[in-house]
């Protein structure tokens, strides 16, 4: 292991993780890009944006695109399974000055990335594509950490 791997591994043990549930999924998010989290928001359909964007709520005076749940349990290999209906939480994240809303069914908990069990060697699904990555578990379950920069590029560029 280098010692940038190093300084990494500690950096990432040090960080403060929001860990989340959609459906049978468990997803991680570092705290400090999740600006506010509110539930029962109405979200409003906007012809001619990216196919991954469910719609726009009002947030702070201003439209927040909403990510579709679909598109982090796809990215996962599964079906969307949320909770009947749509998901009643909605995170306002932040990367880069940009904003996006995601939607999930219930937090699970604060936690340090040393809280993180190592696989040990067990394999963890891999996701499609690269909006999520495969990081360890929580609670004896698959844990996957957001990739907000490419979320937010795909949104960006439409696809």
């Amino acid at each position: 292991m280098t010692l940038a791997r190093t300084d990494a591994v500690v950096e990432e043990d040090r960080t403060s993780w929001l860990v989340f549930s959609l459906g049978p999924n468990q997803l991680a998010v570092e705290l400090g890009r999740v600006v506010a989290i509110q539930e029962g928001r109405d979200i409003f359909p906007v012809p001619l944006v990216s196919p991954r964007v469910l719609g726009v709520t009002y947030w702070r005076d201003q439209a927040l695109p909403v990510l579709k749940p679909e598109v982090l349990s796809q990215a996962l290999g599964q079906d969307f399974e949320g909770t009947p209906g749509r998901p009643q939480l909605l995170g306002v994240l932040e990367w880069e000055g940009d904003h996006l809303g995601i939607l999930f069914d219930r937090i699970e908990r604060v936690v340090s990335g040393a809280e993180i069990e190592e696989t040990g060697g067990e394999r963890i699904p891999t996701p499609r594509g690269d909006l999520v990555v495969p990081w360890g578990r929580y609670r004896r379950r698959a844990l996957y950490r957001l990739n907000l920069e490419r979320i937010l590029e795909q949104v960006r560029e439409g696809g």
